[in-house]
């Protein structure tokens, strides 16, 4: 531990933010250069979450349901952007007030302090953002640490299908038993109904329509949750190797 400190505080700790190649000009430009990245990457995120179930409702849409939409597409952007503007701007403010980097100050409080600015949305995007964005970034984050676990996980695709079906399953049998309205991807099916006579009825999970058309909606429903899943993926492991090779040097 000792001579972690040591380490942390001759390489990094008494280092400027241009030192380290975070960013070549000063903290101030540095913060208010990033602010339009910060929103149109925000923008970009949450597309795929927000615009896509669209395509899912094309025929019971109307100006009410896109105005909802588009509105709460563009709180979760700009509170992401918020967010992410915030931490960035904490970091080197902090490392300005107490003259070095330290522990707590280069990561842990910037993000905890940054975070908190969620709270200037709407219910629904708390509520979203508590259950899936940060957990997003938790696992992200997880994946890209250096040890055994993590690193099995990340190399296996079937190991990811495997814990992404169980943790569903689980999630989803909860939601069923609890009666649940929390976020979730996918809604489990309501309750079936006992009927007494069961002879002239239809499928009891989905009485007013028929087989073929309740197979099509999940179909549909299941094809369009794949291709928000996928594109997430896509924009998440777009990682800049320019920008993950900067901080090499000093991990030697």
């Amino acid at each position: 531990m000792t001579r972690f400190s040591k380490i942390f505080v001759e390489l990094i700790g008494a280092r400027t933010c241009q030192e380290l190649a975070i960013h070549p000009e000063s903290c101030f430009v540095h913060c208010l250069k990033d602010i339009p990245l910060y929103l149109l990457s925000n923008f970009k995120y949450f597309v795929p979450i927000c615009l896509l179930p669209l395509l899912i409702k094309l025929r019971s849409l109307n100006k009410n349901k896109l105005r909802h939409t588009f509105k709460y597409y563009a709180e979760c952007s700009l509170v992401g952007a918020a967010c992410g503007c915030g931490i960035n701007a904490l970091i080197c403010f902090l490392r300005y007030i107490f003259g070095h980097f330290g522990y707590t100050t280069i990561v842990y409080w910037p993000s905890v302090i940054g975070g908190c600015l969620y709270n200037l949305g709407s219910e629904r995007v708390k509520t979203f953002f508590e259950t899936s964005v940060f957990q997003c970034i938790t696992e992200t984050f997880f994946l890209k640490r250096h040890n055994f676990v993590s690193h099995l996980i990340a190399d296996s695709k079937y190991l990811q299908t495997y814990i992404f079906m169980i943790c569903s399953a689980l999630i989803l049998q909860g939601k069923y038993l609890y009666g649940l309205k929390g976020f979730w991807f996918l809604q489990p099916n309501p309750k079936i109904p006992e009927v007494e006579n069961t002879e002239h009825t239809t499928c009891q999970l989905h009485p007013k329509i028929s087989c073929q058309r309740y197979l099509g909606h999940g179909m549909r429903k299941y094809f369009f949750l794949g291709l928000t899943l996928d594109v997430i993926k896509a924009m998440l492991s777009r990682i800049s190797k320019s920008d993950s090779a900067k901080f090499k040097i000093y991990q030697k």
